[in-house]
């Protein structure tokens, strides 16, 4: 693990400051690599989540 970079938002983006996450089965097939489904790395697991609002593109 390690830290990444705050992510630039474009035009139709939102930036979102998260307070609490929770991992579902898409969470759990994106670390073990299921066929078919293409994870972009670095890659932040966390599909469901609640937050601030901090940026709007």
């Amino acid at each position: 693990y390690k830290d990444v970079a705050e992510p630039k938002i474009g035009p139709n983006d939102v930036l979102i400051k998260v307070k609490a996450a929770g991992c579902n089965y898409n969470d759990i097939w994106a670390r073990r690599g299921l066929p078919g489904m293409r994870v972009i790395l670095p890659h932040i697991s966390g599909s469901d989540a609640a937050g601030e609002v901090v940026a709007i593109g």
